[in-house]
């Protein structure tokens, strides 16, 4: 078996291009090898190399090094000097720390850098701009550096087993292509908007960021203004984005006459109008109005009675948005089941099913809110269009007093659509591997049908299909 000096004299010689000295329990590099001018590539694995001398830039042929498994806890500031470096190994060591210069390696292709002790990566990176593979495993980095857009050339971003909280969990979902155009487009964006917050209950972030989401359309349709204005669902509650240019006052206005509505009895919102539009389209709008604050207002009213009811707390709880207090009284509603008793008092058919319409609707309202939310990007228009439509169909609910007052056709929908999710050869189907929430969002929202349509007459989801 060779020598280390011999495999570096046997090197020099021939004027070889490749040198490996792995597994050689080496705590230096050879001095020698640093007279190999020639020398393309450079492999040092499992050893024990603690630093990597100033002397490794005359390797400037170098194109490969790989010093994966050594005792390194530092970067090799050295290896800066290499100008036509393509792969650089430095997985499953100590490093703490990548230095900004790193950008410098413009001809670099691949990157590897697991298993070390970083915490973060220099905006620097970004100067890679010939870099593919970028292999960052098992480190402790909590944010990617938004230089990363500048990367024209990345194929591949391993960050597994990385705390990353920044971008968000769903950007970073999206894949590679979805962070890159975060960098690109939102947060650069961030920089020419103002935004301020509300602090809303968890369980109202959906519903009220939906209401506030129509509010850019209402401006346009009733002031002829355009806004650049954005919601957008925040740690604590829902975030509002608007331009730097847009006028802040005037916004504000808009704004809260907007919320103004929340206030107001439905059926007399009055908007104001500043622009010429017809008595049609003026009709639509107010529509529209009416369709939004009352799903919201049944939404709120539904974690009102539900807040009130576990805690016993009716008359401490209600000061979101100051919308008007309400207290719904239990509606008993008769329902068919196997009885031997034949008598037909309301009393006693009211002692077999006794549930309370105005915390069920909402509550199927919400969970196929939250199911409209969790639809991939790229959900089959026809199943987004499907779950538009029973959510239309389910605002327009009015106030229920009896069995009659229920619309069975968005309930109808519902069964029609749990039917065709559970075709394993549909569209919709494959949509379910795709995101988890969706699966959970649609779980709740049938168990829910389900309460209701034992007493409607309709026909239950199967448990079976509620396992989707």
């Amino acid at each position: 078996m060779k020598t280390i000096l011999e495999k570096i004299q046997a090197v020099k010689d021939s004027s070889g291009e490749i040198l490996e000295l792995n597994d050689m329990e080496l705590s230096e590099i050879p001095s020698e090898v640093f007279d190999l001018y020639e020398l393309k590539v450079l492999r040092l694995r499992r050893n024990k190399i603690k630093h990597v001398p100033k002397e490794l830039a005359q390797l400037q042929s170098l194109i490969e090094l790989n010093l994966i498994e050594n005792e390194l806890d530092e970067f090799p500031k050295s290896v800066l000097e290499l100008k036509n470096l393509e792969v650089l190994h430095l997985r499953k060591n100590n490093i703490s720390e990548i230095p900004n210069e790193i950008g410098q390696l413009k001809k670099l292709l691949q990157l590897n850098l697991g298993n070390n002790n970083l915490t973060e990566l220099p905006e620097g990176i970004g100067g890679l701009t010939s870099v593919a593979n970028i292999f960052l495993k098992k480190n402790n980095i909590s944010r990617l550096p938004s230089a990363i857009k500048f990367l024209k050339n990345l194929k591949e971003l391993n960050y597994v087993e990385n705390p990353v909280v920044y971008p968000p969990e769903d950007i970073l979902r999206g894949g590679l292509m979805r962070i890159i155009l975060f960098f690109i487009l939102e947060e650069n964006d961030a920089y020419n908007k103002r935004s301020f917050s509300f602090k809303i209950p968890k369980e109202l972030r959906t519903a009220i960021k939906q209401y506030l989401s129509y509010f850019p359309d209402y401006v346009e349709i009733s002031k002829g203004r355009n806004l650049a204005f954005e919601t957008k669902t925040s740690e604590d509650g829902v975030r509002i984005e608007m331009s730097l240019d847009a006028d802040f006052d005037e916004v504000s206005t808009y704004f809260n006459e907007y919320l103004g509505f929340i206030k107001s009895n439905i059926d007399s919102l009055d908007p104001q109008i500043e622009t010429n539009i017809t008595a049609p389209k003026k009709q639509l709008l107010i529509l529209e109005l009416k369709q939004q604050v009352t799903h919201l207002k049944q939404q709120v009213e539904f974690k009102n009675f539900q807040i009130q009811f576990l805690e016993n707390q009716v008359d401490n709880y209600y000061n979101l948005l100051n919308i008007e207090k309400s207290n719904p009284a239990t509606i008993a509603i008769n329902a068919l089941t196997q009885s031997t008793s034949t008598s037909n008092s309301s009393s006693e058919l009211n002692s077999e099913i006794s549930i309370n319409l105005k915390i069920e609707i909402p509550k199927l309202q919400s969970e196929l809110l939250e199911a409209k939310a969790n639809l991939p990007n790229d959900a089959p228009e026809s199943l987004k269009k499907e779950i538009e439509d029973i959510d239309h169909e389910l605002m327009e609910q009015r106030e229920i007093a009896d069995k009659s007052d229920v619309n069975q056709v968005p309930l109808r929908k519902i069964k029609r659509l749990f039917d065709n999710l559970s075709n394993e050869d549909s569209e919709w189907n494959k949509t379910l591997s795709k995101s988890k929430k969706l699966k959970e969002s649609l779980q709740n929202l049938g168990k829910t049908y389900n309460k209701i349509a034992q007493w409607t007459g309709l026909p239950n989801i199967p448990d079976l299909l509620l396992n989707l």
